[in-house]
């Protein structure tokens, strides 16, 4: 008899960039698979759910009290064998509705970066750890993108008697390859435009480059999703007035074309405050970009700096200034050096199919 999964993301973004390829593995693997979505619809459509789930808007809150019992009754209402929790707000809500569960479930959280992160405050922080320990009792399996999360919380886990194995993440390699169409001096970066993303860092570093090296352009490859995100698109593009007129800097909006811009680029920049491990750094990297990132959790464990790309102090804009200045001055063999190092690193570690049979290995260990 064929297993049934529950599927649990916050948005259509996180469905389409990371929840659809999972969906068709499992059920190529034999497996009956729901998705629930995140959304302002609530509704039911085929094997999806559409849920609403919190924001970062405070007045969004109280969503935590509503939807974990909207997702108790989709349990109750089904009879599956394996939830898989995804994505900071729908994992709590998620985890919550198993608390109240009483049936038998093998409970996966699928841990893209822990609730803590680099880029908070310790009081923040501190919470997000609390929360990270109580939702434990909830928990069967952790499976966590980051080797970093897994030895801060291994303690807890031991207690908990909770499962736990690092998973790293996985891109298709045979959709990124290094293809340098572009000579000039293109930087990069993948990301939806919004806070956190550490864009105002990358364009302080790429306004004071502009000024003493005129050919460098940097592409922003992605756009605003929400209200919130095009309000701070306008503040940036205000704050930034002369570069965004200049011809120097390019955002391209919301595109499938991600790997055809890759193609164009030397450099990728990954300026990103708080990731568990980003695909878009391993895509860029796949693709044959020199990276240059932020030192947070993932990025750091992908990258080692000066050997097959390179890391900068996060929110530091001089020190990734100077980063980049000297890549401009850097020899071609170099360059090269670093570049195949880099591409190297993904494909031997970093590609999709391991990520995949890793994942559902490890999901199948905790029945």
């Amino acid at each position: 008899m064929k297993k049934k999964i529950l599927i649990v993301c916050n948005s259509f973004f996180a469905y389409n960039k990371f929840i659809k390829e999972v969906e068709k593995y499992y059920l190529k693997n034999n497996f009956l698979v729901d998705v629930i979505i995140g959304s302002n619809q609530i509704l039911k459509k085929k094997n999806k759910y559409y849920l609403k789930f919190p924001s970062s808007s405070i007045i969004s809150y109280f969503l935590f009290l509503i939807t974990p019992f909207k997702i108790l009754k989709i349990l109750n209402q089904n009879s599956y064998d394996i939830i898989i929790h995804n994505n900071r707000n729908a994992s709590i809500c998620s985890r919550l509705a198993v608390i109240f569960y009483k049936k038998k479930i093998t409970s996966v959280y699928l841990a893209r970066g822990m609730y803590f992160h680099d880029n908070q405050n310790f009081l923040t922080r501190s919470i997000s750890y609390l929360i990270e320990i109580f939702l434990l009792i909830s928990t069967t399996i952790v499976l966590s993108q980051t080797k970093e999360d897994l030895k801060k919380m291994s303690f807890f886990l031991k207690f908990f008697k909770v499962k736990f194995n690092y998973i790293g993440n996985g891109i298709d390699i045979n959709k990124y390859k290094p293809c340098q169409i572009n000579n000039k001096n293109t930087f990069s970066t993948t990301c939806r435009i919004t806070k956190g993303k550490g864009l105002e860092i990358l364009l302080s570093a790429f306004e004071k480059l502009v000024l003493i090296k005129k050919n460098v352009y940097l592409r922003i490859i992605g756009g605003p999703l929400t209200t919130q995100d095009k309000i701070y698109l306008k503040k940036i593009k205000k704050k930034y007035s002369k570069l965004f007129l200049s011809k120097n800097v390019q955002i391209t909006g919301l595109t499938k074309k991600v790997n055809s811009y890759l193609n164009r680029s030397k450099f990728y920049i990954h300026p990103s405050f708080r990731e568990g491990l980003s695909r878009s750094l391993l895509e860029a990297m796949s693709a044959g970009n020199i990276p240059i990132a932020s030192n947070i959790r993932g990025s750091r464990e992908v990258i080692k700096n000066n050997f097959n790309g390179f890391l900068y102090n996060t929110h530091d804009y001089e020190h990734l200034y100077q980063i980049l200045n000297k890549l401009l001055d850097m020899s071609k063999t170099r360059l090269n050096s670093i570049k195949l190092k880099s591409i190297t690193t993904i494909h031997k570690k970093y590609y999709q199919e391991k990520y995949l049979i890793n994942q559902l290995k490890y999901i199948r260990s905790g029945d």
